[in-house]
């Protein structure tokens, strides 16, 4: 088998090449005996040697390890699934093509060592020229981590790919105003406190305290989701400016 897609509520069970199963869903297809639904083991896609093509949508994986057995595997695509460790798309030779959409990924610097076409949240491709603008000033086609971390410590900096924009400003404690830009609109980070009592920053603006952010480690998360894919990382929520 070279081509395998793993989704829910597919029209029809085979594709014209019959080269992809499609699974269903439990319970859309009740099953006769002695046949039964066990979804918690997926080792079996690992042993799949010929396997080139992988998609998985809508489907919880508990454990993603089998990618690492794929060593013949071409594409992969996972939309809306658990997925978040990069780390198992290292040891993939033969990997040229990878759609990350709308997955919570950690270790997405390591994308940015492969030598493939990465989508992620279906916006930018991997290796995009990036411009990185800050105080002091990072004038390097690409980020690395050190980079990143240095630009953190200042009072503010902006990262800018393309026509999409990050900034960040930081209060005196560290807590974040995280503004992003796309095409059109303007957003920030919301944090859902309600509360609307201004913050003062190390410089220039003055946002509301529900605008904040003061987990270190999810800022960080923001930064490289959006040095890999120019896109709002989706795990947190963000709302438009006015």
């Amino acid at each position: 088998m070279k081509s395998l897609e793993i989704a829910p509520g597919f029209s029809n069970a085979m594709s014209e090449d019959e080269e992809s199963i499609y699974f269903w869903e439990p319970g859309y297809l009740p099953l006769p005996a002695p046949y039964y639904y066990d979804l918690h083991d997926w080792s079996v896609i690992g042993r799949m040697k010929k396997l080139e093509w992988l998609v998985i949508k809508g489907v919880y994986i508990d454990d993603f390890s089998f990618l690492s057995a794929c060593q013949n595997l071409k594409r992969l695509k996972l939309y809306k699934t658990n997925f978040s460790d990069c780390r198992l798309l290292s040891g993939l030779p033969g990997l040229k093509e990878v759609h990350l959409i709308f997955c919570d990924l950690e270790h997405i610097e390591v994308l940015q060592d492969l030598p493939v076409r990465c989508c992620t949240e279906g916006t930018i491709e991997l290796h995009p020229a990036l411009e990185v603008r800050a105080v002091p000033v990072f004038n390097k086609q690409k980020i690395i981590d050190r980079d990143i971390e240095a630009l953190l410590k200042s009072d503010s900096c902006c990262f800018k790919i393309g026509e999409y924009l990050l900034e960040i400003i930081f209060s005196a404690d560290r807590a974040a105003f995280i503004k992003y830009t796309d095409k059109t609109n303007v957003y920030c980070y919301e944090n859902g406190s309600g509360n609307h009592n201004p913050v003062p920053l190390m410089i220039g603006e003055c946002p509301e305290e529900r605008m904040m952010c003061y987990d270190g480690r999810a800022i960080r998360k923001m930064v490289y989701y959006f040095c890999c894919t120019g896109g709002w990382n989706h795990v947190y929520k963000k709302m438009m400016m006015l």
